[in-house]
Formats: C-alpha cells, structure tokens, sequence
C-alpha cells in the first residue's frame, strides 16, 4: 500500500530540503522502510504449520492414508494483483482519488492526468503565486514525466522550473521519480509530480522565475 498524500508531500519536503537523500526517499515511498520519526512496522511472525498427521486404514482395501490437518487462517487474504492491466487500473483509481486531479485519461503509452488549479508559495515572502492548471504525462514505458501548463506559459516555461518541451530541472527528485516509474508506482509519482509544482526550494537558482507568474494571495 503506498503512502498518502500527506506523508508524500512531507516526504517531498523533506528531500527538498536536503534533510533525505533520494535514494532513502526512494525505499520509504515504496515502503521499503519507515518514515522517518516512526518505528519499522513490526514483522508478522509466520504462519504456525499443523504437523500432525491422522493415519487411516481403509477397511476395505487394507491401505494406509495420510491425512494432513490444514493450518486454519484467522483472516481472508486479499484477491492478488495477478496482471499488469490489474495493477495499472488500480493505480489509475488511486490517481482519480487525489484532491487535487480533474481527470485521468489512460492511452496505449500514458497515463494522462489533468489537475486542478495549482498554486506555488514563494518561501522568501509567503506570496502564493497562480501557476495554473495542468496535463501531467506518466509514461507507462520509457520516456520521462512531462509537465504541460494549459493556462499560461511564461517565457515558454510551464512553471518556473518546467521548460518548454514539458521536461524539467528535477533536483532532489531526479532519481526518485524514474525510480517509482521503474517500479509502476505511477499513483505515488502522480503525488510528487504534482507536489513537484507546487513547490519550490529556497536553494534552487530557479526560484526568481517564479515572480514571473501572478500573485494570488499572501499565504
């Protein structure tokens, strides 16, 4: 089960920040480790295995049968992910089920994801700067995620850091991303491709373009 939109973001912020390196960031979004202040989940222990054996001799034809005493579960296990279209339409429905996505498209080689108005806080004065809405493009094979503003582009950017082609300046997450893709974790990349433009770190030489895009409050 991936992680929610909180911890994600937090997440995010995190590497941003320099205070997680990428690779660790990496092992915690695909549950490989604990968040970082909580425990690591406790180990289930294994399942016990009945051993014993009921001998039955059938009266009628003198031969021995060995009956093993299934171990009884406590629980229903859930139906398994068996094929790539089962895991690809589940991640398409945890996409539909983000705050912040209008609508998912899916094609032959992407995931299509229209979001909703995005909005960007520049961390020197707390002014919240309007960036616009987007159609965020998840590869579903090769190729790089790529950003495309549908309300403004400013100097042929689609965001202070997203050029004109939809690529970017990835930063912190430039080996987290392809890493999630690797593993078709597409719903957790959706999360941190959106948080991606929402965000921008105080360090990065591209946080003067982002007074290039208007204000729409004071956070």
């Amino acid at each position: 089960m991936p992680l929610g939109s909180k911890k994600l973001l937090n997440l995010f912020e995190l590497v941003s920040t320099g205070q997680l390196n990428p690779p660790a960031a990496l092992d915690i979004a695909l549950n490989r480790a604990p968040f970082p202040g909580e425990p690591a989940p406790a180990v289930p222990p294994a399942p016990a295995v009945n051993d014993e054996t009921t001998i039955e001799k059938s009266e009628e034809t003198d031969q021995v049968e060995a009956t093993a005493t299934p171990a009884t579960t406590t629980s229903a296990e859930p139906t398994p992910i068996t094929t790539p279209d089962q895991h690809l339409e589940l991640e398409c429905e945890r996409i539909r089920a983000l705050a912040n996505v209008r609508e998912v498209m899916l094609t032959k080689k992407k995931i299509l994801v229209f979001t909703d108005t995005v909005y960007c806080t520049d961390p020197r004065n707390n002014l919240v700067h309007k960036i616009g809405r987007f159609r965020i493009e998840i590869p579903l094979f090769e190729g790089v995620i790529r950003w495309f503003n549908l309300e403004r582009q400013v100097y042929g950017r689609h965001a202070p850091h997203v050029w004109p082609e939809g690529d970017a300046t990835l930063g912190s997450l430039h080996d987290i991303l392809p890493g999630l893709l690797k593993q078709h974790e597409f719903s957790v990349a959706v999360t941190m491709a959106i948080a991606f433009v929402e965000n921008i770190d105080i360090r990065s030489v591209w946080i003067n373009n982002l007074s290039d895009w208007p204000v729409a409050r004071k956070k």
